[in-house]
Parts: structure tokens; sequence; C-alpha cells
């Protein structure tokens, strides 16, 4: 019963690690758009 337990946190943090990659995957590419949009807005200035 032990090894289930740990094998199932196991998982979860697996899971936890990849939704984490994902949600930094997200934020940098919305980080890189924003930054592309206002330098395309300042470029006249």
């Amino acid at each position: 019963m032990k090894g289930r337990m740990s094998s199932v946190l196991t998982l979860k943090q697996l899971s936890w690690d990849k939704c984490s990659r994902l949600m930094r995957e997200q934020r940098t590419r919305l980080y890189i758009m924003w930054r592309c949009t206002v330098i395309l807005l300042c470029w006249d200035e």
C-alpha cells in the first residue's frame, strides 16, 4: 500500500511539473509578444 501512495504522489508531482512548465512557456510567449508590440508602437516616436 505504501508503494502505491508514493507512485500516486510521483504522478501528481510529474503532472504539476508539466503544468508549471507549460504555464512558464505561455508566460514567456506572452511577454515576448508584449515586448514586440511595445517596440512596434514606439517605432515612430
